[in-house]
């Protein structure tokens, strides 16, 4: 359904941002989002305006790169400082997008577990977020010691915050059906502990599937009556 590949994209552009050495990770991620993003726009509405944020933190890290890679600007500096700010910004929007797009997800599917999960990660990375953009304002100004310690706190928030959007878009990835309506074989591998994961994955997505067909097939009525409605619109 596309979660798989923005799990993998979301932990590439935020995880490996807390780390000190900089290698174009953020870049690499936001793309990878937006592909896992434009599949799940095609199923859920929802889902396109994140891919519209997410578009845009993919042009403030290209702004970025460029920046730190020729020397135009530091972190440290005005210009700096007002991107990374810019950054966190449309950051904190597109977690207040993609939060609301699972919580829709979820409500479809009748998932009170997963829309209280969502209901918590976005009140989390709002938060987390909010704080990430005072400290960038501030951190500049700060004394030593009380910058010291905003640094280890934002540290801990962020590092929070990308675990529990991931566990978010992981379980997602493995509790929702897949929108074909079908679950597909898991592919081979040649180390027996990935075989057994996949099939327990596979196993779990197949009685999700069976428990809930009626769910799923007035779904897809309901989704063709809307595509309908529109064409006829459009004449």
């Amino acid at each position: 359904m596309g979660f798989g590949i923005l799990f993998f994209g979301y932990f590439t552009a935020f995880a490996f941002a807390l780390i000190p050495v900089y290698f174009y990770a953020d870049i690499a991620g936001c793309l990878i989002m937006l592909w896992g993003l434009s599949v799940l726009s095609s199923h859920k509405a929802a889902f396109r305006k994140c891919a519209y944020v997410d578009m845009a933190l993919t042009v403030l890290s290209v702004v970025r790169a460029v920046g730190r890679t020729f020397g135009l600007f530091t972190d440290s500096d005005a210009v700096g400082i007002a991107l990374t700010i810019a950054w966190t910004a449309a950051a904190l929007v597109f977690h207040f997008f993609l939060t609301g797009a699972i919580r829709s997800v979820a409500v479809d599917a009748e998932d009170k577990k997963m829309i209280s999960r969502a209901n918590f990660n976005r009140s989390f990375a709002l938060t987390a977020y909010v704080l990430m953009i005072a400290h960038a304002a501030t951190g500049p100004v700060l004394p030593q010691d009380v910058g010291d310690i905003a640094d280890k706190l934002v540290l801990i928030v962020s590092l929070a915050c990308v675990l529990f959007m991931s566990f978010l878009i992981y379980t997602s990835f493995v509790n929702f059906i897949p929108v074909s309506g079908e679950v597909p074989e898991p592919a081979p591998s040649k180390i027996p502990l990935v075989n057994k994961i996949r099939r327990k994955r596979y196993e779990k997505k197949k009685t999700i599937l069976e428990e809930n067909k009626e769910l799923y097939e007035d779904y897809l009525k309901n989704k063709n009556e809307k595509q309908t409605k529109k064409r006829k619109k459009k004449k």
